[in-house]
């Protein structure tokens, strides 16, 4: 009897030893899954600067190269920031590793000011952009990540393509009215870029409007905004070869659209960061960047 009640208290104090090891697994994995949602989140807010930082770099350096050198304290002081956040990005160390060097290098390619062209200066930044955009949405769509939830894909995607889009529409007006002039070539271009930033942020104001990622008055700036750019494009750009509306000027305000958007992708970062993530089923669209 003896044997058969130490036999049991046995496989009870085994049970119970089991319990508590899973228990503490369970509890070091999350731990671990936190951690890497909070170097995910990390990770994401350095792009989304470096994007923006870049697309802006972008518009800067094309007004130069069309003839505007007031626009020259801005490029630098643009480049300067672009040194100190690559710097600082946690990537280096990451799986992301080879690809953010290889980003690094452009960069430091780019940053030189070698480029005289314009043509050759947007087409260097729509890649290295376009590079940036794709490593951003595939830490968005990392384990851990709700890639699949329909509000965070529309940001990933359709809030951030419409804000290149609109970056590309920045640089390549800028340079037009830089010039004062614009060629037929040229409005085609524009043309197209006025209607994908259309479209795009028409199928994100509408998925997000009924989502809680981003608050309603942060939709209606960045819907207001919209469509002031795009109706600048229409009239200031557009509507003539001959081209009268200051280059600055143009640039501040397609930047204030461009922040607005931006704006939204943070509204999403912030709700990461304090309402936890958790992985749902499914992945956001394939971005396509290619310039027109």
């Amino acid at each position: 009897m003896a044997t058969v009640d130490l036999g049991f208290s046995f496989v009870i104090f085994l049970g119970v030893t089991l319990a508590l090891l899973l228990t503490l697994l369970h509890f070091r994995q999350h731990r671990q899954s936190l951690a890497r949602q909070v170097q995910q989140v990390q990770q994401l807010k350095s792009l989304r600067a470096l994007v923006a930082g870049l697309q802006r770099h972008r518009g800067l350096s094309n007004g130069v190269l069309a003839g505007d050198e007031s626009m020259r304290p801005g490029l630098e002081k643009t480049r300067r920031e672009l040194d100190g956040l690559i710097s600082d990005m946690p990537l280096a160390q990451s799986i992301y590793q080879e690809r953010w060097v290889a980003l690094v290098d452009h960069w430091q390619r780019l940053r030189e000011d070698r480029i005289r062209e314009p043509g050759d200066n947007l087409a260097q930044h729509h890649t290295i952009i376009r590079n940036a955009i794709f490593l951003l949405q595939d830490v968005a769509a990392a384990e851990g990540m709700p890639s699949g939830h329909e509000t965070y894909a529309c940001i990933w995607h359709d809030v951030i393509q419409a804000a290149e889009w609109a970056g590309q529409a920045r640089a390549l007006g800028t340079g037009m009215a830089a010039a004062g002039r614009s060629t037929a070539a040229q409005r085609v271009r524009l043309r197209f870029f006025h209607q994908k930033i259309r479209q795009l942020s028409d199928k994100a104001f509408a998925t997000l409007s009924s989502g809680s990622v981003a608050p309603e008055p942060h939709l209606a700036r960045a819907q207001a905004l919209v469509n002031r750019l795009l109706g600048d494009i229409e009239t200031d750009l557009l509507g003539d070869s001959i081209i009268v509306i200051p280059a600055q000027t143009y640039f501040s305000n397609a930047t204030a659209t461009i922040d607005t958007l931006f704006v939204l992708v943070d509204d999403a970062l912030h709700r990461l960061e304090t309402t936890g993530v958790r992985r749902t089923s499914g992945k956001p669209a394939a971005l396509q960047l290619n310039p027109a």
